[in-house]
């Protein structure tokens, strides 16, 4: 069976009538509102006999003779990558926390860095270049051979040690330091303990999460920034 040539770029999009489902679609396919081809998924349904709210339609939306802005942020990183010389690929795709750029083929993960920093380095360039010359207000997320999720599970794994070691030993321990979204994943794998609560300190590339023992009398509290 045949797969159309835009299908890799398709985005599924949510509206409360079509027309503000196709501007949706515009803003996030970075293109003119009369490049936007489309299907409906759903075509939502009125309410019951008026008392309820109308259900939105759903459509899926593609860019039609353009690049979408999954496009032309694949292109852009791929052209860095070239010019670093490094031997890899980029698949882009759409999803509902932003464009997700995946590099592949870099097993000996000179794109990801210490901790990621090559990697996020390279995130925050992607970013900035769609920012400035598409004025689109979109996150670029890029990740290299699954090392997002193995980040997460390690930071969560981490989390869980130095919780455990605070009930144990009563007093405060502080993390290494982390950028904001790893700080949050940390801040959320401690949420619910309410033996605990986190804090984050410092200044920068320095900030981190400290866990403080929570006492009786004391309501636990986090701080996710």
């Amino acid at each position: 069976m045949a797969i159309d040539s835009h299908e890799e770029h398709e985005i599924i999009v949510e509206g409360k009538d079509l027309e503000d489902a196709l501007t949706i679609a515009s803003e996030r396919l970075g293109i003119g509102r009369a490049d936007v081809e489309y299907r409906l998924t759903d075509l939502g349904a009125p309410g019951f006999f008026g008392l309820f709210q109308k259900k939105k339609i759903v459509i899926r939306a593609w860019g039609r003779g353009a690049m979408t802005l999954v496009t032309k942020a694949n292109d852009f990183l791929t052209r860095i990558i070239n010019r670093m010389g490094v031997n890899a690929s980029v698949v882009g795709r759409d999803t509902p926390d932003g464009i997700l750029l995946n590099i592949l083929d870099n097993r000996d993960g000179s794109l990801i860095g210490k901790n990621g920093q090559t990697l996020y380095a390279l995130e925050y360039i992607v970013n900035r270049y769609i920012h400035h010359h598409y004025d689109r207000n979109i996150r670029i997320i890029l990740d290299c051979e699954g090392y997002r999720n193995r980040r997460e599970a390690y930071i969560q794994k981490m989390a869980y040690s130095i919780g455990k070691k605070v009930k144990k030993i009563g007093k405060p321990f502080s993390a290494e330091p982390m950028d904001s979204g790893e700080r949050r994943i940390f801040h959320l794998a401690l949420k619910s303990d309410r033996l605990l609560r986190t804090e984050s300190q410092g200044e920068g590339d320095r900030r981190k999460v400290v866990v403080f023992p929570v006492k009786r009398e004391e309501k636990p509290h986090d701080d996710t920034r």
